[in-house]
Formats: structure tokens, C-alpha cells, sequence
């Protein structure tokens, strides 16, 4: 590491208004200064169950919250949402000045207990005191995180300053990109549903514009299998097109062994080359500097034949094999395994000649980060040479059948681009490749689409709940379904459904 690392991205601030009576709810989002205050978005609910359908895609940091409501009562939804976000600052109203919720507001550790008629300069000065709280707990987080992976530099901690167990992160992007807030807390909200007796929170700070950290601490021991389920949780917040890879460490109980397990981290980028984008490694899996593969003229020449008959399938097959012996032997992304596509290109570009093509230019070969890309590349150019010169045998309704094929079976849990390729008598990734040629899309944003779009379709009836829709458009998870639905449609499925 050269340096100190840099620090975490601004926080931003969220609140809900949770309040039956319209015309104090609509006051408040009035006469209150919000942006003034500290406080970027303001949402508001009518009574606690529409609150706790907000939740899912809205994660407050401040709950402003009427105590007896019609339902549930403010107290018990703080409560159970104290359980997701435990950071969150709550601020309570009532018309009532009854001993019992007061003593329930002071339990759960309320800012402030304000009783109606609301005084606007009372209220603002409890979202004041809030927004400090909020600030300040970021920051804490930030700058232990920081202390940690910069703690060779620093030299103020010693061996024995012990923390909760800890799993240490990295996140590599292919590009500038970072893990926002509201995916960082929704991940945290998760884990501590699932593994409740853990405690889990969860420290991160940016490095650079293409990397981020991420500390999670729990109360138990970080197994191999629990740090790959969390991997694979963060994955899910990133589109498959962003290029994300993640290396982590093993469980770690001092700070100074933070530092380590953060070099060690970097150093297992590498396996990017043989991994690639959208998976992730341990960082004690160190990828081969070499490899014994090296292409032979007569399979050189094997490869020309196949492109002069324009056996797609089969040239599809011969560079899925090159690649996956690359991948399964873990080898990095260096010149050795550059040449191998390199010269398989050429044979490309030879073929294209013989038709008055012009010379494809190598340089996607010298900047590709990935064996995968590299495979999809050259995958796409046989097909894009083969159509050029009319050699090819593609016939574009094998792409119109898999189309029709997703929408008929898109509720399917279990259909997935290998299903998809069997179906279509074609290699993965040669389907893949030409599939995203041909409609612009890849196979999961596609599968993707047409779920969304089922949903959006039953949401016209009121009565089938939102569990039931994502259900019967094919996700195991109503948070992700929901997540998926906001990209897609840019409001939660309750707003969308509210709206129709």
C-alpha cells in the first residue's frame, strides 16, 4: 500500500413521517426546514403497516412517529425496525403525556418525546439532535475503519487491541463505482435477521475511485462457507454489467490483523484474470504465474478449417475448452495466455481478409482485464466475421426461440443461461455473446425484464400481496424482487402499485 487510504463517501440522510392524522403529517413536511437541518429525503406514512411496507426499499435513519395509531403502534414499529437498522434515531409524538410511553420512548432510546399540538422549533431542535446523532456514529465508523487499514502507517495500535470477530471485504470495480449507503445498511438489515444472535455491523470506507472496503464484525467465528454467503449477498447489489470482484480474508479478532488481511486482499486481485468479473476469491487462493498450455500449429490450423466452413457450434466449443483449461488451472491473466487469443485472432482476421475485410485492431486482447472477456471476445468476433462474410449458418429465430422460451418460463427458478444453452444447442457462452449481439441485453437482464414486467402486470389487483407477486414472477426474495423493481421501474413496488 502506498499511503494512507482515502475516506468514506458522504452520508446521506433519510427520514419518515409516520402520522394518521393528514394534517399534522402534512404539516410537518411543511413547515419543517428539512434540508436545512441535515435531513436529504422525507418520506411519509399514514399509519405504521404502510410504514413497514416502505421499509423495504426506504431505510430511514430517522423515525418520526406518532405513538397510537389505528394497527400497530409507533412504538412497536421502532422497535422491530430498531432490529434491522439498530443506528436509526427515533423521535416520537403523541397527544397523550401517559407514564407508559414515555417510559417506552426512554427504552428505546428516543431523542425526544414531543407532545401536540407540535411546536415547529422543538421538533427541528429533536431532527437537530438526531442528525448530530447520525453524523457523529458515521463518522465513528469511518474513522475506526480507517485507523484499522492504515494501522502500519500510524502506529497507534498495538497486537492486543482485540475486536469482535471480523471478515475484511474488498471490493475491486471495473470502473469508478462504490457500494452506496442504502445497500450498505439494507445488507446489514439482512444479516441481522438471518443471524440475529450476531450483532453483525458493518464498517466501510473507499480507498479509491475502483476500490472499497467493507468490515463486517459479528460476535462468532467468520466460517469459509458464511464469508462466501456474504459475497454472494453483495454481489447481488451490483447489475452484472458494473464488474465487480471481491477478495476477502478469514476471520480476524485485532485490528493490526485488519491491516494484514487488507494487503493480502490487493494481492489477491490477480485472480480476476482467471475468476473474472462479478465472482470472488479467498485471499489465501494464489492464482498460477504459469501455465504448461500452449496452442499448436495444427490446432491453429483445425480452428482456420472450422471458420472456412462456418461451424459456429464447433468453434464455440474449441475456445470454451482453451478457456475453461485456463480458468480450472487458476492461471493469471499474463502474456503467455494473451497469446494464445491473440493468435487465435488472427486466424480471424486472416479469414475476414480473404473477403476484403479490413484488419480487426488487437488492443481489446492487450486491455481485457479477464480470460472470460477474452473468451466472449473472440466468441463475437468469429460470429460477427462469419456474418460479414455470409459464411456463417446463424439463423436469427434461435435467438427469437430462447426469447420466447424465457417469457413462457421466466417464473422458473431454475432457469439459468446453461438450461437456456442446452435448449438452444449451443455453448454458454457462444449463446451468450450472440444473444447480447442480437437484442442489446444480457440473458439475465432479459430474464430479469420479463419477471419485472409480469409483476408490474399483477399489481393491477389489489389483493394479491407483494409476496405473492414476487413469488409467482419467479424470486425466492422479496427484498431483492423489490430492489430489482426500483432499478427497473425507479419506485418501490408499493409506490408503483399505489400510483396505478
Amino acid at each position: 500500500m502506498e499511503g494512507n487510504i482515502g475516506r468514506a463517501d458522504v452520508k446521506t440522510i433519510r427520514a419518515i413521517i409516520v402520522e394518521d392524522e393528514a394534517t399534522i403529517r402534512n404539516g410537518m413536511l411543511r413547515h419543517v426546514k428539512w434540508n436545512e437541518l441535515g435531513v436529504d429525503e422525507v418520506e411519509a406514512a399514514e399509519n405504521a403497516e404502510q410504514a413497514m411496507g416502505m421499509f423495504e426499499t426506504y431505510r430511514p435513519d430517522i423515525i418520526l412517529s406518532d405513538i397510537r395509531m389505528p394497527g400497530m403502534y409507533g412504538t412497536e414499529l421502532c422497535r422491530a425496525y430498531r432490529q434491522w437498522l439498530p443506528d436509526c434515531q427515533i423521535i416520537f409524538v403523541s397527544g397523550y403525556s401517559d407514564k407508559e410511553y414515555l417510559t417506552s420512548a426512554i427504552r428505546l432510546g428516543a431523542v425526544s418525546y414531543i407532545e401536540k399540538p407540535i411546536d415547529v422549533e422543538e421538533l427541528s431542535g429533536a431532527i437537530r439532535t438526531a442528525v448530530s446523532r447520525i453524523q457523529h456514529i458515521y463518522q465513528q465508523k469511518q474513522e475506526v475503519l480507517y485507523s484499522m487499514l492504515n494501522s502500519e502507517q500510524e502506529g497507534g495500535l498495538s497486537e492486543a487491541d482485540v475486536i469482535r470477530h471480523g471478515l475484511l471485504v474488498n471490493l475491486f470495480f471495473r470502473g469508478a463505482g462504490h457500494m452506496d449507503e442504502a445497500s450498505r445498511e439494507d445488507m446489514v438489515g439482512i444479516l441481522n435477521q438471518e443471524m440475529p444472535e450476531e450483532h453483525v455491523t458493518l464498517f466501510s470506507d473507499m480507498i479509491d475511485a475502483g476500490r472499497q472496503a467493507l468490515l463486517f464484525l459479528a460476535d462468532s467465528r467468520w466460517d469459509q462457507e458464511t464469508a462466501e454467503q456474504i459475497c454472494r449477498c453483495v454481489l447481488t447489489y451490483f447489475d452484472e454489467t458494473c464488474g465487480v470482484f471481491l477478495s476477502f480474508s478469514g476471520d480476524l479478532t485485532t485490528r493490526r490483523e485488519v491491516f494484514g488481511a487488507y494487503r493480502k486482499n490487493l494481492d489477491a486481485f490477480q485472480n480476476v484474470g482467471w475468476s473474472g468479473w462479478n465472482s470472488f476469491v479467498s485471499a489465501g487462493v494464489i492464482a498460477a504465474e504459469h501455465s504448461d498450455a500452449i496452442i499448436k500449429e495444427e490446432e491453429l490450423a483445425t480452428f482456420s478449417r472450422m471458420l472456412r466452413s462456418g461451424e459456429e457450434k464447433k468453434i464455440a466449443e474449441f475456445i470454451d475448452a482453451w478457456s475453461n483449461r485456463l480458468i480450472q488451472e487458476h492461471v493469471c491473466l499474463n502474456f503467455a495466455v494473451r497469446h494464445i487469443y491473440y493468435l487465435l485472432d488472427q486466424q480471424v482476421v486472416r479469414f475476414e481478409k480473404n473477403f476484403g475485410e479490413m484488419q480487426q485492431s488487437p488492443d481489446y486482447i492487450d486491455h481485457s482485464s479477464s480470460i472470460v472477456e477474452l473468451r466472449d471476445y473472440l466468441i463475437e468476433h468469429v460470429e460477427e466475421a462469419l456474418d460479414r462474410t455470409g459464411t456463417g449458418n446463424y439463423n436469427s429465430c434461435v435467438i427469437r426461440k430462447v426469447c420466447e422460451y424465457i417469457e413462457t418460463h421466466a417464473e422458473e427458478r431454475d432457469l439459468s443461461l446453461n438450461r437456456l444453452a442446452g435448449t438452444a444447442c449451443l455453448t454458454s457462452s457462444y449463446l451468450s455473446a450472440l444473444f447480447h449481439k442480437k437484442t442489446g441485453k444480457t440473458i439475465v437482464q432479459y430474464i430479469n425484464d420479463v419477471r419485472l414486467e409480469k409483476a408490474a402486470r399483477m399489481m393491477e389487483d389489489p389483493s394479491v400481496r407483494l409476496y405473492q407477486i414476487s413469488d409467482a414472477a419467479g424470486y425466492d426474495d422479496v427484498k431483492y424482487f423489490s430492489r430489482q423493481f426500483r432499478k427497473k421501474y425507479g419506485v418501490s413496488p408499493s409506490q408503483y402499485r399505489d400510483s396505478r
